[in-house]
């Protein structure tokens, strides 16, 4: 589930459901988020679910289940991104560079277009890029693209 509203939110907001697992068939007792760090400077997250004979280990993101751009962003998983240039769905890190599409709040696929339609957003020589009413991509580190 993820808080559209965010948090500190006053009135009641929706939220929206991303992924049902069954992890057993016994209740559980206990559950924790994990964190690991990886070579290449990434993150992955896990969320621990401990029940009276078990332990388990999930992926709190699954993005590389989800071939298009369009899927990706219709996920509204805060986890995952479309990557752009690399045209696939991607856990989504602090440390990332590049062109992402996100729509959390929405999940409409409008800007996944191609590459090339955003190039001419990045390479204007006669004016530097402006904020429209949705947020363009934006490039470069520690930038998401969050539509709405």
């Amino acid at each position: 589930m993820v808080n559209l509203a965010g948090t500190g939110a006053t009135a009641k907001q929706p939220s929206h459901h991303i992924y049902t697992f069954q992890i057993t068939n016994e209740p559980i007792r206990n559950m924790m988020l994990s964190q690991v760090n990886i070579e290449d400077l990434s993150v992955q997250r896990y969320l621990i679910a401990v029940s009276e004979r078990s332990v388990a280990r999930v992926p709190l993101a699954h993005c590389n289940r989800f071939n298009t751009c369009t899927d990706c962003v219709a996920l509204r998983d805060p986890h995952c991104a479309w990557d752009l240039a690399a045209k696939k769905c991607v856990i989504l890190n602090n440390d990332l560079n590049g062109l992402y599409e996100q729509a959390i709040i929405t999940g409409q696929a409008e800007g996944c277009g191609t590459i090339t339609e955003f190039q001419h957003f990045f390479n204007s020589d006669t004016a530097s890029p402006t904020t429209t009413e949705r947020e363009e991509p934006l490039q470069g580190k520690h930038h998401h693209c969050f539509s709405q």
